[in-house]
């Protein structure tokens, strides 16, 4: 609410290199937009969300909430899961996991730990709307610096780059 009457009325496109929620993005639905997160399992979801939002409710509205089956879909191989199934288990784990937080392995795979207050699965009609939205959207999986290459004069960037502690080195 603080973010959205800074932003110009008039802006020719909406960047957002730190993809993440896309929460500005999502109150604003600018008519045109690039979407960019360096995490390619994030990018690839809304893609796949965007494509077919029904099948990925399906999938992921189907899946319990339990222990056992959080730590059993975390496991699963990725590269074995067809786009749909991949996409239902990213938003089935960020909404279950350990406050949202997307964490890897030095092996790629996802390892944060499911959380004590699940969230929601969003309805199906918040899955057909995030589509509609993203298919205003350039969707892309690329560095930051990238991605404001592309920025042109009567394009509106949001930054919100991820946080860490003071003195943290990386």
């Amino acid at each position: 609410p603080h973010i959205l009457p800074c932003i110009p009325r008039n802006v020719a496109r909406y960047i957002e290199p730190f993809a993440g929620s896309c929460c500005v993005f999502l109150a604003l639905r600018p008519r045109r937009a690039i979407i960019s997160d360096l995490n390619i399992d994030l990018i690839e979801a809304y893609r796949t969300i965007r494509a077919h939002p029904d099948k990925v409710f399906s999938v992921v509205s189907s899946m319990p909430d339990t222990d056992c089956f959080y730590y059993e879909l975390r496991a699963m191989p990725v590269s074995e899961l067809d786009d749909v199934v991949r996409a239902a288990r990213f938003v089935y784990l960020n909404r279950h996991c350990f406050n949202g937080v997307y964490r890897t392995n030095r092996s790629g795979m996802f390892n944060v730990p499911k959380g004590s207050k699940a969230g929601v699965i969003p309805t199906k009609e918040q899955f057909q709307s995030f589509a509609k939205a993203m298919r205003k959207a350039s969707l892309r999986s690329n560095d930051f610096e990238k991605t404001l290459k592309q920025a042109s004069e009567d394009d509106f960037v949001y930054l919100d780059p991820p946080y860490s502690p003071p003195n943290t080195r990386f």
